[in-house]
């Protein structure tokens, strides 16, 4: 079973969605970032970095959120979370996916810590001239 550290609306947000769509046995293990909880002796040695989220697996320890979604959705197929490594949208797939971690959920985590606005986010994510948009819309073309 896998053990996902993590908190609700944080880094493993991505991670937790998608052990839930797979269907697979997992464990959340709340860690209370805004107690530093990450920053714990026990908590740093399974992530020197002390960040989440972390995943906890067949005696082997993962990090960062587009390793662990990949890898989740590669180990497990039958969720149709991932295209085959050879099938033509696997660039596309990873693409999104660093994408989603990298850039829409730091602008999430940047909101969520009153540095900035979700609305703004939104409307830059849907301008006429926005990365995002002129993808979608080329694959609908």
């Amino acid at each position: 079973m896998y053990q996902l550290y993590g908190s609700l609306g944080a880094a493993s947000l991505s991670p937790q969605c998608v052990l839930e769509v797979a269907g697979v046995p997992y464990e959340l293990i709340e860690v209370d970032i805004s107690a530093d909880t990450e920053r714990d002796p026990e908590y740093l040695k399974l992530n020197p970095h002390g960040r989440i989220p972390t995943l906890v697996f067949d005696g082997q320890v993962m990090i960062e959120s587009a390793a662990i979604c990949i890898y989740l959705a590669d180990k497990h197929p039958e969720s149709g979370l991932s295209p085959a490594p050879d099938h033509p949208d696997r660039s596309r797939y990873l693409q999104w996916m660093v994408y989603l971690t990298n850039t829409l959920q730091e602008a999430h985590k940047a909101y969520r810590d009153g540095k900035g606005s979700f609305r703004a986010l939104v409307a830059s994510l849907l301008s006429s001239d926005s990365f995002l948009l002129r993808q979608t819309t080329k694959k609908q073309s």
